[in-house]
């Protein structure tokens, strides 16, 4: 038995009502339960893979000889909201000889077309419901802003304050108005942030601007120490004009399947003014961001320089210094102002990007006599007969697994187009009843 719910909203009685229910359905049929293999995730979305009870259950699902014959769940959509995901799932355990069968969607009576159809119609609403809570969650969010509210921490410069909300609904737990999450400004941190628009704008680069910040031993926000990186962010950010910024990144899916995070354009935020109190006036702010451009249009010239004469640091993030730990990192040093550089070192990425109160470790290293030596014992090594075998016999392995993946792949492919097919094929039905007799018939037929 598989089980899931999706949010704190929901408490664990809905995981004991799920496997409950497929209790019920699995005695019902006449099938035996393993106590062993019940596989609940608790609060945890369909839309995501990483939920530690599915990982089980398809760790499970590899074994050989196979624990199981059948997965149960109350529902397809406990297996995965998306429809892509949930037929990836289940083609996975099919392979294993597993079948998926839903206690509240019986459709392994039904055989044929008409059973893909009917599948694929519970898919469909699978995703509208999946899209229709993402609004939903947008919807909130915005409502919420536009009262001075947030739903995110604050950043450096601000501190978190809980206030009741008379006009947010109650509390079921506690009968009281639910307490809202307000920015307030954090007259110490503020002062830092004041400091670091105004040095900047003096000439004063990140690298710099980590350094005196660190010598000064000021605190910084979730890290031992200040880093370039974490001040550029801040000169960037919006919040410190009095803003509340949403929708400015969008959840994308790659060629590789994988999600991830990508910048959206500003006339795509939905921005929230003047909902909590500024740090920096908006004519500091954009004196900041006008230099911020500048340097940064040089800076990719320099870049693109110093990649035409070398592309690659071979042993960049291997080296570690004995002193703080961080990375080496690759330092070039030119001959003149303006001319590419010369001179290439593996130097501690800590001390060269935050200060030599951070990490006293001054050596430099010349990159190209350690890449020789690194290069040269390796070469030694690789000519190690039992090396070479240990090699090959990995390959092998990798390729044969590149061999299945590619079938199942291609199996999935096929099991994608004749959903579509399927999906078409009842979506014609629902929307001409008078050339269909009955689109019941349709998704019952056998």
């Amino acid at each position: 038995i598989y089980a899931r719910f999706s949010t704190d909203n929901q408490n664990e009685e809905s995981i004991e009502s799920q496997v409950e229910k497929c209790k019920e359905f699995i005695e019902l049929e006449g099938w035996t339960l393993n106590p062993d293999h019940i596989y609940p995730d608790y609060a945890i979305s369909g839309a995501t893979n990483k939920r530690p009870g599915l990982q089980n259950l398809m760790a499970s699902a590899r074994m050989k000889p196979r624990a199981f014959d059948r997965v149960v769940v109350f529902s397809k959509s406990r297996l995965s909201r998306s429809s892509l995901q949930e037929l990836k799932i289940t083609s996975e355990l099919e392979s294993y000889g597993i079948e998926v069968v839903s206690a509240s969607e019986p459709f392994h009576t039904m055989r044929g077309s008409g059973r893909v159809a009917a599948e694929s119609a519970i898919r469909m609403v699978n995703e509208v419901y999946l899209a229709q809570v993402a609004e939903h969650v947008k919807r909130g969010q915005d409502h919420t802003a536009s009262q001075g509210f947030k739903t995110t921490w604050a950043p450096y410069g601000y501190k978190n304050e809980w206030v009741s909300d008379p006009s947010a609904s109650m509390d079921k737990r506690t009968g009281q108005p639910r307490m809202r999450l307000k920015w307030v400004v954090d007259i110490e941190q503020a002062e830092v942030v004041r400091w670091l628009f105004k040095e900047y704008l003096q000439g004063n680069g990140f690298k710099k601007l980590a350094s005196k910040l660190n010598e000064k031993g000021v605190q910084a926000p979730r890290s031992d120490s200040w880093a370039p990186s974490a001040i550029r962010e801040m000169l960037r950010n919006h919040s410190y004009l009095g803003w509340y910024c949403l929708g400015k990144t969008s959840r994308v899916k790659g060629a590789d399947g994988r999600k991830r995070y990508v910048d959206n354009p500003m006339d795509q935020w939905r921005i929230y003014k003047n909902v909590h109190e500024p740090i920096v006036t908006e004519d500091l702010f954009n004196k900041v961001q006008e230099r911020m451009a500048k340097v940064s249009k040089k800076y990719k010239k320099e870049i693109s320089r110093a990649k035409a004469e070398h592309s690659s640091y071979l042993l960049t993030g291997l080296i570690k210094c004995a002193e703080c730990g961080a990375n080496f990192t690759v330092q070039s040093t030119k001959a003149k102002a303006g001319e590419p550089p010369r001179y290439w070192h593996y130097v501690c990425g800590y001390r060269r990007n935050r200060g030599t109160s951070v990490c006293s470790n001054s050596n430099r290293i010349n990159m190209h006599v350690l890449d020789r030596a690194v290069l040269e014992a390796t070469e030694q090594k690789l000519m190690d007969p039992e090396v070479i075998h240990n090699v090959s016999t990995q390959a092998e392995r990798i390729l044969e697994r590149a061999r299945l993946d590619a079938h199942d792949t291609e199996k999935l492919e096929q099991d994608k187009r004749k959903l579509e097919q399927e999906i078409d094929r009842l979506m014609r039905a629902l929307t001409s009843a008078d050339q269909t007799p009955d689109a019941a018939n349709l998704i019952s037929e056998e």
